[in-house]
């Protein structure tokens, strides 16, 4: 294979065919992988020929078990397979353009591993010192939180979403929601309360929502939006430019 992967290797070698049926050896395999995450027109490929794939296997059983009806299970499968065949067409059409031209992945950049760059550590929380009589909100607000620190994070989100039915103004609430979402799994909906808080301003929990973002962008192999995230961090000089410089070096920046 050499020291690098690009379209044309990709290409001429069938190396997409050979990784969706499970032909290449696992070096290959893992840098065709990072070619892929980086690169639309593969990954649409890709896609693509999964699509075909899945459509035969479905349909496989059926059309063994009954061979009269072949034409008919054909016709049943003859519009995913059309459309996965327009997908590959528009992805070869694609890498066809001449302005086309995807970086080389490093052979080096195999030890990258998304799904462990993704691990969410417990965001820490010191309880306020509180004055007054608080309110109903923050009342529960810290009810919540008494979950959260014996790492209940179940328990915590019905406590949090009480206190923000009550009074959705406050960002720590919505902050640790988020995180909470992201501990037990629920990543959509962790990432659509971290987006609120990362959109809110100038707040202390900002940076530290879009850490997290990326984490959960990674978690979905989605590598550009993991950068979008980071690259203002790194860049800044907050408590979570170390850790975005960081994270970006593992993932080959």
């Amino acid at each position: 294979m050499g020291e690098t992967i690009t379209c044309q290797a990709v290409r001429e070698g069938d190396l997409l065919e050979q990784y969706v049926a499970g032909g290449l050896p696992d070096g290959e395999k893992e840098a065709l992988e990072l070619h892929y995450f980086a690169c639309d027109a593969c990954f649409a490929e890709l896609e693509a020929m999964r699509a075909a794939q899945g459509a035969l296997r479905e349909r496989a059983a059926e059309i063994r078990a009954d061979p009269m009806a072949r034409p008919r299970h054909w016709m049943r499968i003859a519009v995913p397979l059309a459309l996965a065949a327009g997908l590959l067409a528009a992805a070869a059409l694609y890498r066809r353009k001449p302005t086309e031209a995807v970086a080389p992945v490093p052979v080096a950049r195999l030890s990258a591993d998304y799904t462990q760059l993704a691990k969410i550590d417990p965001p820490d929380y010191r309880a306020p010192i509180m004055r007054g009589i608080p309110s109903t909100a923050s009342a529960r607000f810290a009810r919540a939180m008494e979950l959260y620190v014996k790492r209940d994070y179940a328990g915590a989100i019905d406590g949090l979403k009480s206190s923000l039915a009550l009074d959705a103004q406050p960002v720590a609430p919505r902050f640790f929601l988020g995180a909470c979402y992201l501990l037990t799994g629920a990543w959509d909906q962790g990432s659509h309360e971290l987006q609120t808080v990362a959109d809110a301003g100038d707040t202390p929990f900002r940076d530290e929502s879009r850490m997290l973002l990326a984490k959960a962008a990674l978690h979905r192999n989605d590598a550009a939006g993991a950068r979008r995230e980071l690259e203002p961090l790194a860049t800044g000089n907050g408590d979570q430019a170390p850790a975005a410089r960081d994270l970006l070096k593992q993932m080959g920046n």
